[in-house]
C-alpha cells in the first residue's frame, strides 16, 4: 500500500520524493530518532495506518503527538487509514481518545473500505482498492498544498515527547 500510495501521490502531484518512511529513507548507521525528528519537523501530512499494532507502538504515538501539537494553528493534517474494518477496530475501543475526533470518512472513499478495511482491499488490488488509492492520494495532496502546516522551528526532541496513546491508556485506567 505504501508504495502504491507514494507512486499515486507523486504522479498526481507531479513531484518526486513526497514521503518519508523509516524503512525506506534511512541508512545503516543513521540515528533513527534524529532522522525521524527531522522528517516530523517538515512533514506536511501524517498518514496514520490505524491498527491495534499502530496504537500500541510508542513512536507512532509520538508522531501523532507531534502533529497534534503542530496543527494547533491550522487545519488537521492527519489522514487516518483504517487497516482493519471500522467495526473490528471499534470492538477494541479504537481509535483512542487523542485521535477519535479526527474524521476518517470521505465522500470519495468507497463504502467497502470502512466495511472491510484496507488490508482486505489491498489483497486483490481491484477497482475498489484503486478508487480508494486515488481518493486518498488526492486528499493528501489537497492537505499538503492548502494551508500548509508550518514546520517546527527545530526538530522535536522525541525522547521528551509523550506518546498520545500512552496518555490515553493511563486516563482509561483512572
Amino acid at each position: 500500500f505504501f508504495k502504491d500510495l507514494v507512486d499515486k501521490v507523486e504522479n498526481l502531484a507531479a513531484r518526486e520524493k513526497v514521503s518519508f518512511r523509516d524503512l525506506d529513507d534511512m541508512e545503516p548507521g543513521d540515528s533513527w530518532p534524529d532522522t525521524l525528528a527531522n522528517a516530523l519537523q517538515k512533514s506536511r501530512v501524517l498518514v496514520a495506518l490505524y491498527s491495534r499494532w499502530y496504537f500500541e507502538r510508542p513512536y507512532c504515538g509520538k508522531e501523532v503527538q507531534v502533529f497534534l501539537d503542530r496543527q494547533k494553528s491550522t487545519a488537521g493534517k492527519i489522514v487516518p487509514i483504517f487497516w482493519h474494518s471500522r467495526d473490528w477496530l471499534s470492538s477494541y475501543k479504537l481509535p483512542p481518545q487523542p485521535v477519535s475526533h479526527i474524521h476518517y470518512e470521505h465522500k470519495d472513499f468507497p463504502a467497502q473500505y470502512l466495511e472491510q478495511g484496507l488490508s482486505i482491499l489491498a489483497q486483490n488490488r481491484g477497482s475498489v482498492y484503486k478508487r480508494f488509492l486515488d481518493a486518498c492520494a488526492k486528499r493528501i495532496i489537497f492537505l499538503a498544498e492548502n494551508d500548509p502546516l508550518p514546520p517546527y522551528p527545530e526538530p522535536p526532541h522525541l525522547e521528551r515527547i509523550r506518546s498520545a496513546f500512552e496518555a490515553a491508556r493511563e486516563r482509561s485506567f483512572d
